[in-house]
């Protein structure tokens, strides 16, 4: 079997959210982690998954562009390496070149140590798995030997080196000498695919196969950039278009009674976990915590939704996780608002699987007019109506957090953001 495993956080989670179960946990729970079963990716896993993938002997194949590409991480070959896994390199489509892949591994490696001793071992062992992997698939084939009587699949390379190439330091030219650009000749199974250059089996020129691309659509493989959906400028409300809520001094009250309430609920606890939901929830919990017990920690995540025109289409993700283990713990999730409950319930489920001894929802504010998904609110600052608010942690397009009270948008612009605008604050 080959599937991408762990590639993202969000895959993490996913699983999690549908199964209780981490990434390859969940794949084992089917039986579908085999020897020689390939693990692309790999990124997101713990220790308990390490030693799953080594137990079960797959493959993990790490693709170092497509993940600096995708933006999702860099997978930890020395880690898996030393729990035992099986390890190969490939290029997820991005492109031919394996060892130029090998080479980015290879100084991913060093710069992630902040070592120059780093890397070398490492890279020789992925070589090595690429043969094993092949010998999987093609058992005693030979395939990466040279013998008498192996398959005829060779590369030529046009390559002049400025220093000695010999057995010994031939890794060092094939991390450092960009071998690709040298490719002269390809033979595959005794057949050229690629000679002097070009490819025989075209009976087009190169050249014009370029043209033909530039002429295709623009937008065919353009980077896109992403973005959230924004409330037109024409719609956009200025700070004049807000009222005071919620004053300094009301806040300050009710953040005090909020502590003493879950001061007395966990009096008996010996490891509470404040975990504030940036970034709005931050100036909330700087106050809140004040007035808790001196024994607590604090950590911190960021949740996001996957955006569909100006709605969130339900799907949640981490953006970045808490550091700490929270088995055990008493945790309090500490959040600046709940509308939908959609976060919530996700944030709830998620952080649930990590058994912690209790956990409980402290938010500020409480919109239960958006609600899509009910959750258990345990400590409630004030509950309002459906009106789009800001300040003291809460912003408009990242404005006005810092404002020492919670504002409200005046009755009369309220009336006039409805529909999409009005969703597109929301989002």
């Amino acid at each position: 079997m080959h599937v991408h495993v762990a590639e993202d956080r969000a895959d993490c989670y996913d699983s999690l959210r549908r199964s209780g179960l981490r990434t390859v946990e969940r794949l084992d729970s089917f039986g579908l982690l085999r020897p020689g079963s390939i693990a692309v990716h790999a990124i997101w896993v713990d220790a308990a998954e390490v030693a799953l993938l080594a137990e079960r002997g797959c493959f993990v194949v790490t693709n170092p562009s497509s993940n600096q590409n995708n933006g999702v991480g860099r997978c930890e070959v020395e880690r898996l390496l030393a729990g035992g896994v099986r390890m190969a390199v490939g290029t997820d489509g991005m492109s031919g070149d394996v060892t130029g892949e090998l080479a980015r591994t290879y100084f991913g490696l060093r710069g992630s140590a902040q070592d120059p001793r780093v890397g070398w071992g490492e890279t020789q062992t992925l070589l090595a798995g690429n043969r094993a992997l092949a010998e999987v698939f093609w058992p005693g084939a030979g395939l990466g030997t040279l013998r008498v009587g192996g398959p005829a699949d060779l590369v030529v390379l046009d390559y002049d080196p400025w220093t000695p190439l010999d057995a010994e330091n031939l890794l060092g030219h094939v991390l450092y000498g960009e071998l690709q650009r040298h490719t002269r000749d390809v033979i595959c199974g005794g057949r050229f695919v690629l000679r002097a250059g070009r490819f025989p089996q075209l009976s087009t020129d190169p050249a014009e196969l370029s043209a033909r691309a530039r002429r295709s659509p623009r937008h065919v493989g353009s980077p896109r950039s992403p973005s959230r959906p924004r409330t037109p400028p024409a719609m956009m409300p200025s700070f004049e278009d807000f009222e005071p809520l919620y004053t300094e001094e009301v806040l300050a009250k009710r953040i005090a009674e909020l502590g003493a309430e879950i001061k007395g609920d966990l009096a008996d606890s010996e490891n509470l976990v404040v975990v504030c939901v940036l970034k709005g929830a931050l100036v909330f919990m700087a106050d809140l915590i004040r007035h808790l017990p001196h024994n607590v920690t604090c950590d911190f995540l960021r949740l996001s939704s996957y955006q569909g025109g100006t709605q969130s289409t339900g799907t949640v993700r981490f953006d970045f996780d808490l550091t700490q283990p929270i088995k055990g713990k008493d945790v309090l999730i500490v959040e600046d608002i709940v509308d939908t409950g959609l976060s919530m319930s996700f944030l709830l489920k998620a952080l649930s699987a990590r058994e912690p001894r209790s956990l409980k929802i402290c938010t500020l504010l409480d919109k239960p007019a958006r609600r899509k998904r009910e959750v258990p609110i345990a400590y409630r600052g004030f509950s309002i109506d459906d009106r789009f608010v800001i300040g003291y942690g809460l912003d408009l397009e990242g404005r006005y957090r810092n404002l020492p009270y919670v504002g409200a948008l005046r009755a009369e612009i309220q009336a006039k953001l409805d529909g999409n605008s009005q969703d597109a604050l929301h989002a």
